[in-house]
């Protein structure tokens, strides 16, 4: 998770931990991003949100190996992690419906709301909301240090985007090595090698950014959002 360090340095000064890897879940609300730092592959998530758009509910660890066909090294990693409360029995008996409230425009009052959330948690989210410039998925929510993957699921029944943050961004074609190091998921390293290679490549455009060592498809999605 090292493309949110920056962060971590500004808070604790410490490495950060894989949380979404040693928390429990429900695959029935698992997100692509989780889904992904958990290991499973872009076959494997397209396979489950497929099952799920269809309407269908995952009962059981074997039923979850059939639907993504993760591989049996993965599968015996995630197994004891998999959770399965009591699957809803119609629409008919769903709770009461209560809107949601808009996450880049909440104050900390209102996450401390949500189990799980203190004084400090709430406050690391609003800062790590300005660090990003604005939450631009709730998945961000995940890179936030020291909030278990648990409570982000609490989080995001809880609140939504309606509010689309208005982040700065740079021109992949002439940004210097500060425009670049200045977005939330670049250390200086990162940029420079983004400068390297556009050095030997002018006519970059951001789909080459797939072209750079340990630049993989998360990253990348992270730092489109900073880029025209």
């Amino acid at each position: 998770m090292g493309f949110y360090q920056k962060w971590i340095d500004s808070v604790k000064g410490i490495k950060p931990q894989n949380y979404s890897s040693t928390y429990p879940f429900n695959p029935n609300y698992l997100t692509d991003y989780r889904a992904y730092t958990l290991g499973l592959s872009i076959e494997s998530i397209d396979r489950l949100m497929a099952f799920r758009k269809e309407g269908n509910y995952i009962r059981s660890a074997g039923e979850f190996k059939r639907v993504t066909a993760v591989d049996d090294s993965l599968f015996k990693r995630l197994k004891p992690l998999l959770k399965f409360p009591n699957a809803p029995k119609s629409k008919k008996t769903d709770d009461v419906w209560v809107k949601k409230k808009e996450i880049n425009s909440c104050q900390a009052s209102d996450l401390i709301k949500v189990y799980g959330i203190g004084e400090t948690l709430s406050k690391r989210i609003i800062k790590y909301r300005k660090f990003l410039g604005g939450f631009a998925s709730l998945d961000q929510l995940y890179e936030v240090y020291g909030l278990d993957s648990v409570v982000v699921d609490r989080l995001i029944k809880k609140f939504e985007i309606t509010i689309s943050p208005k982040l700065e961004k740079v021109q992949l074609s002439n940004a210097s090595l500060s425009d670049l190091e200045a977005i939330p998921y670049l250390n200086r390293q990162e940029a420079k090698k983004i400068i390297r290679y556009r050095t030997l490549h002018p006519s970059m455009v951001n789909e080459d950014l797939h072209k750079i060592a340990d630049f993989d498809t998360l990253k990348i999605k992270r730092i489109s959002l900073y880029l025209y």
